[in-house]
C-alpha cells in the first residue's frame, strides 16, 4: 500500500501532532508513508514528503516569489483566526494554481493508491481528499479527534455568540466534512463519544478504529518517592490556572519537590507560574527530549481549564499526553473538569488519578505522596488499546471484511 497523509502539521516523531499522525499511519499494514503537509520541513526527503504553506500559496495566487522549503508558514502566522479568514483561506488554496508548482507531479510520481486525512477545519485540504479519492479512485481513510464541524459555538473567538461568518463557514466545513465521511473507507477517532456525536451529526455508518494509538510498550511502575513532578505540553487556554493549583498543593505537602513545565503559555500565565518557588519552566523541547525528562520523572499530570468556555470545548478533547503519560509507567494525575474527554477516560482505566475540584485533588496529591501508596496501572489493557502492533491487528480484518 502506498499510503499518502494529508494534514497540517508534518508526520514526524519531532512534534507532538506529527507523532500521533505517524503513530496511525503505522497501524497500516505494510504501507510505504507519503505525506502532504502545510508545516514542516520537506528537505528531509522530498521523495516522500510535499511541503506547501498558506503564505506559498497566497504568494503564488498574487504571483510573488515564493519559498517552497522549509514550510513553516500558517494561517496563525498571517493573524488571528475567525470564521472570515478561514474563508478566505479556502477561496486563496481553491483558485491558486499551486498544484502545477511540483504537486501534481510529484502525485503521479509516487502513484499513491490510499489516502489518509487528518479531519480538521482546514475545508480545502478536505476537498483536496474528496477529489484525489474521486479521480484516482482509491481508498480513503479519515482520522480525528476534533470536533469542529459539531461545535455550536465560534471555537475561532471563543464566544457563543454566531456572527453571519462564522455560520457561512461552519456550514461550508460540515459540508465537505459529510462528503469526506461519506467516502471514507475506514475512520478513526479518540474516543467512543467523539465517534457516536459524528455518527449522529453525518449518519456515519462506514467502520471504525479509536485511537490515541502510542509506539511506546506499556512500562513498568517501580515505586520511589516523588522529588520531581512534570507538566508536558501547552498551558494556554486557562492550563496554567491548574498547574499553578497543582504547584501550590504539592508545595504544602513538600516544598523541595520540583514541578517542571516543558512547554509554552501566554504571559500572564508564564509570569504567574514563573513567580512560584518550586515551579521551573524549562519551555518547548522536541519530544526527544521530552521523552528523556519523563525517564527522570516521578509523577506526571495533566490539567484542562476550568472556565465556563473550556468546560464547554473539553466534551470532546482528548490531549495525546495523558495516553503517552499513561504508557510511560508513571504514577499520572489528571486534573480537568469531569466533563472533559479525558477525565471519562482516565476514569475508565485501572491506575490514572483524577480530580476534578480543590477537594479531590488535596485528597489524590496526599494519597500520591503518602508512603503506603501503589500505582496499579492495568498495563494489559493499556497495551490493547493503545499499541501500534494491537490497531494493526484491528485494522487488519477491517480492510479484510470491507473488501
Amino acid at each position: 500500500m502506498k499510503l499518502l497523509i494529508l494534514s497540517g502539521d508534518q508526520a514526524t516523531i519531532e512534534t507532538g501532532n506529527g507523532k500521533t499522525i505517524l503513530n496511525v499511519a503505522n497501524c497500516f499494514p505494510d504501507a510505504e508513508l507519503f505525506n502532504f503537509f502545510l508545516r514542516g520541513d520537506a528537505r528531509i526527503d522530498p521523495y516522500h514528503y510535499f511541503g506547501i504553506s498558506d503564505q506559498d500559496v497566497l504568494d503564488i495566487l498574487l504571483r510573488r516569489k515564493h519559498k517552497a522549503c522549509p514550510v513553516d508558514a500558517s494561517i496563525e502566522k498571517l493573524g488571528s483566526r475567525n470564521a472570515w479568514k478561514h474563508l478566505a483561506r479556502y477561496w486563496i488554496w481553491k483558485l491558486a494554481p499551486w498544484k502545477k508548482h511540483g504537486f501534481n507531479s510529484w502525485i503521479n510520481t509516487i502513484g499513491v493508491d490510499s489516502i489518509l486525512l487528518y479531519l480538521s477545519d482546514n475545508i480545502y485540504q478536505t476537498e483536496l481528499a474528496i477529489n484525489l479519492t474521486r479521480k484516482k479512485n482509491i481508498n480513503l481513510f479519515i482520522f480525528t479527534g476534533e470536533d469542529y464541524p459539531l461545535k455550536q459555538y465560534d471555537y475561532l473567538e471563543r464566544q457563543t455568540h454566531l456572527c453571519f461568518g462564522f455560520r457561512l463557514f461552519r456550514r461550508k466545513m460540515r459540508s465537505r466534512t459529510r462528503k469526506a465521511l461519506k467516502l471514507a473507507k475506514i475512520t478513526f477517532f479518540n474516543s467512543p463519544d467523539l465517534l457516536e456525536a459524528y455518527r449522529q451529526a453525518f449518519s456515519m455508518h462506514s467502520p471504525h478504529v479509536l485511537y490515541p494509538i502510542s509506539s511506546q510498550t506499556p512500562k513498568p511502575y517501580v515505586k520511589k518517592p516523588i522529588r520531581t513532578v512534570l507538566y508536558g505540553g501547552s498551558f494556554g487556554m486557562e492550563r496554567w490556572k491548574g498547574i499553578k493549583t497543582i504547584a501550590e498543593e504539592i508545595y504544602a505537602i513538600d516544598p523541595s519537590v520540583r514541578v517542571l513545565i516543558y512547554g509554552r503559555g501566554g504571559p500572564q500565565g508564564t509570569e504567574t507560574l514563573r513567580r512560584l518557588p518550586n515551579i521551573e519552566i524549562k519551555g518547548w523541547v522536541s519530544n526527544k527530549d521530552l521523552e528523556t525528562a519523563i525517564e527522570g520523572a516521578d509523577l506526571l499530570f495533566h490539567t484542562e481549564g476550568f472556565d465556563d468556555y473550556s468546560r464547554m470545548d473539553l466534551r470532546f478533547a482528548f490531549s495525546t499526553k495523558i495516553v503517552e503519560s499513561i504508557m510511560s509507567g508513571k504514577p499520572f494525575l489528571l486534573f480537568s473538569p469531569k466533563e472533559s474527554a479525558g477525565f471519562h477516560y482516565c476514569s475508565s482505566l485501572r491506575g490514572p488519578l483524577t480530580a476534578c475540584h480543590i477537594k479531590g485533588l488535596r485528597e489524590e496529591l496526599r494519597l500520591l505522596f503518602s508512603p503506603e501508596f501503589n500505582y496499579d496501572l492495568d498495563v494489559k489493557k493499556a497495551h490493547q488499546l493503545h499499541s501500534i502492533e494491537a490497531n494493526k491487528n484491528r485494522l487488519s480484518k477491517l480492510l479484510e471484511d470491507a473488501e
